[in-house]
């Protein structure tokens, strides 16, 4: 599964505000959604926003399948409203459908139901999308579990940064908005393998474990470190749950 719409549907979603319409495919084992847009009156293109496939037939929806199609009827609604107050001083705002604001500038996918602002003031946020509130709660406690563990933050204070979850994306769809982890380094060195050796080792020692440890979810940082991302999967041993 991953979401390839990195031309991003938003980027042209102001004054402009082109005709757009929803794309869904599904086979017996292929998902996709996506946007078709025209493009400054020329001709049409086509944006995919996410794609699901599976090596067997489906005999259930998976809850990948159902999250994405919520994910995307938000992606749909935002894309509406847009076009209906584009000439308004509000098109910059993305908001979800009990008005609260989740950007203040439109904002561009970075991942699987991942949206970073854009704005110079959001642009050190990302959301998440999870399909339900239990979801994103879960993810939200497995993250401070983890840092806790890693004697990131105060536990018993709530830091500046901590998670804040939106409940009103439609369908039971909630997102999370947290703060984005920058400072990439262009290369990996040993001594961020060391660290993150070093890591894993602090949380096997507390009976801990990330659940989805892979590239996409770690980052290795400018100076010599690494940061863990995307807690849906962690938790102790006895309790974890992996897809």
């Amino acid at each position: 599964m991953q979401a390839t719409a990195l031309a991003c549907l938003f980027s042209n979603a102001g004054s402009l505000c082109h005709p757009w319409v929803p794309i869904f495919v599904l086979s017996k084992t292929h998902f996709a959604i996506g946007v078709a847009f025209r493009f400054y009156g020329l001709r049409w293109v086509y944006s995919e926003i996410c794609e699901y496939q599976k090596g067997s037939p489906f005999l259930l929806v998976p809850d990948d399948v159902k999250t994405l199609c919520r994910f995307s009827r938000f992606v749909f609604k935002s894309a509406a409203y847009h076009r209906k107050f584009s000439a308004s001083n509000q098109e910059g705002l993305l908001v979800d459908m009990k008005g609260s604001i989740l950007f203040e500038g439109l904002p561009r996918f970075i991942g699987d139901r991942v949206l970073r602002g854009s704005t110079e003031k959001d642009r050190g946020n990302v959301i998440k999308f999870y399909i339900d509130k239990a979801s994103a709660e879960k993810a939200v406690g497995n993250k401070r579990q983890i840092e806790t563990a890693l004697g990131i933050g105060d536990p018993t204070e709530e830091s500046p940064g901590e998670a804040v979850i939106f409940e009103g994306c439609g369908g039971g769809l909630c997102a999370v908005q947290d703060k984005y982890i920058g400072g990439a380094a262009v290369k990996i060195s040993i001594e961020h393998l060391k660290n993150l050796t070093e890591v894993v080792s602090t949380l096997y020692s507390k009976n801990l474990l990330h659940g989805d440890l892979r590239l996409p979810n770690i980052i290795f940082r400018d100076d010599l470190t690494v940061s863990l991302i995307d807690f849906e999967w962690a938790g102790s041993y006895a309790k974890a749950v992996f897809p």
